[in-house]
Formats: C-alpha cells, sequence, structure tokens
C-alpha cells in the first residue's frame, strides 16, 4: 500500500501523470489478483474495501481497468484537493490572459457592486 500511495502522491504532483497513473493501474491490479487468489473478496465476506465492493457487484461489468479507474477516482477526493485546485487555477490562470483578465474584470465588477451596497468609496 505504501508502493501505491507513492506512485499516488507522484500522480497528483505530475496532475494526471499517464506514466505514474499506468504504475498505478499495474498496483492495483496486482491487488486486485492478490484478492482473487487468497478468496478475501468473495461475496461471502464483508467487504473492507472499495476493491472488495467492486469486486463482488452482482452486474459484474466492472473490467479489472475499470476497477482501478474507480479505485484512483477515489483516491483524488482525499488528497489535498483544495491547495490542488489552488494550483490549477493559478496555472490556468497564468497560462492564459484572456481568462486572468477575464477574471480581474469580474473581482472589479464584485468589488464595486459591494462598494455601491456598502456605501464605501475606497475599497479601490
Amino acid at each position: 500500500m505504501e508502493l501505491l500511495k507513492k506512485h499516488f502522491q507522484e500522480f497528483i504532483l505530475g496532475l494526471m501523470s499517464l506514466p505514474a497513473k499506468k504504475r498505478m493501474v499495474k498496483i492495483i491490479h496486482k491487488i486486485i489478483q492478490s484478492k482473487r487468489n487468497s478468496g478475501i473478496s468473495s461475496s461471502s465476506t464483508v467487504p473492507k474495501d472499495v476493491a472488495d465492493v467492486l469486486l463482488n457487484d452482482a452486474s459484474e461489468l466492472f473490467t479489472d481497468d475499470l476497477i482501478a479507474d474507480n479505485i484512483i477516482d477515489f483516491m483524488i477526493p482525499g488528497e489535498d484537493s483544495v491547495p490542488i485546485l489552488i494550483t490549477l487555477a493559478i496555472k490556468y490562470l497564468s497560462d492564459c490572459p484572456a481568462a486572468l483578465h477575464q477574471f480581474d474584470g469580474g473581482k472589479h465588477e464584485a468589488e464595486k457592486a459591494q462598494s455601491s451596497e456598502w456605501g464605501a468609496t475606497d475599497l479601490e
């Protein structure tokens, strides 16, 4: 699990780095195979994690790749999502001057509306 965590952190830092995701999928495939071989994820036992739940799905629609993708998707929100979103927003705004201008213009309009609502004149 520590190896999976390491690759996940690399994946997040690379902002969806394809090589890191491929390594994570391989690790999750090994976990799935281990669970199948040991019988840990049989339908007669109580699921202990999301892999068990997906492996025991009655519809049998989940392939190993789909299970791996779902597990990775479940991991993302728990990995400091707010700092990552702020980083992505800053990167996007710095890479796209039109978006920055639109964002900045909207900020000034909001400040003007707020100042007229409060009766303040020195918000600039």
